[in-house]
């Protein structure tokens, strides 16, 4: 059967998985993603969330301000946990939305995404292959705004760091999170989340003493794995909740998407 739009193939491409490795290019998922691969996989949500799962801090400055963070859900992806030994993905046919639009990104999906260094599409997008990313993109709404009935209830959870002591505030309050949370963090998120307070508490020495500059952006990529060792019990169990209460408003949305994906 001829291919109606892109499909990833590491041997064809020889890419080495790089989008699925790369920091540049960590996706945001959505609960309908999570429930996807919980019925791929047979693993709970829960179990997905905690064990290969990542808080991402986002920064868009136009919806959301200069100095704020949207707090969304991820993958670890550093790899990706999905990727196989053969850089093959292990949930392809029920990977996140986002993956399925790649190479574009849903705030600007009429052009291509920086990802010109990874050579698989070779600048070449079909009509075709734009047509296929606004149909995801419709269905990557229709979840959000599921998203934020069932999951976001009390609306966009912003991270603001506008001055040092902003930042010096929210360390305050994240330390001795370890301690307190610590029954089912894992010693490589615990790991991760004590080199990001290193991070953060040099960074903090050098703005204090040179009054240098730390970019927004930056300083969320810092702040996520601390978030996660803080939130992550809380949200691994608000995304079971979801998952078994809303299954039939994810099941809807999740019949479009694979029938986009010829499933």
């Amino acid at each position: 059967m001829k291919k109606k739009h892109f499909r990833c193939d590491v041997k064809e491409f020889d890419c080495k998985a790089e989008c699925c490795k790369s920091i540049s290019t960590k996706p945001v998922l959505g609960v309908g993603d999570f429930i996807r691969i919980r019925e791929h996989t047979g693993e709970l949500v829960s179990k997905i969330w905690l064990e290969k799962g990542n808080t991402r801090l986002v920064y868009i400055p136009e919806q959301w301000g200069e100095n704020n963070l949207l707090l969304t859900l991820g993958l670890i992806h550093e790899p990706c946990p999905y990727v196989s030994q053969d850089d093959s993905c292990k949930i392809y046919e029920a990977r996140p939305l986002v993956c399925a639009n790649f190479p574009f990104s849903l705030s600007h999906s009429k052009r291509m995404a920086n990802y010109s260094n990874l050579g698989c599409m070779n600048g070449n997008i079909s009509q075709k292959q734009k047509e296929y990313s606004r149909k995801i993109k419709a269905v990557m709404k229709s979840e959000m705004r599921l998203d934020r009935e069932f999951f976001w209830t009390k609306g966009p959870q912003l991270f603001r760091f506008k001055t040092v002591s902003d930042i010096c505030k929210i360390a305050e309050k994240l330390e001795g999170l370890l301690e307190k949370n610590g029954s089912w963090v894992t010693d490589i998120r615990r790991q991760d989340a004590l080199k990001a307070f290193s991070e953060l508490d040099e960074i903090l020495k050098n703005v204090a003493s040179s009054k240098a500059a730390i970019s927004t952006q930056e300083l969320g990529s810092i702040m996520e794995p601390i978030l996660f060792v803080y939130l992550g019990e809380c949200i691994a169990e608000q995304l079971e909740n979801v998952a078994k209460a809303r299954k039939h408003e994810y099941h809807e949305t999740t019949r479009e998407y694979y029938k986009i994906l010829n499933r």
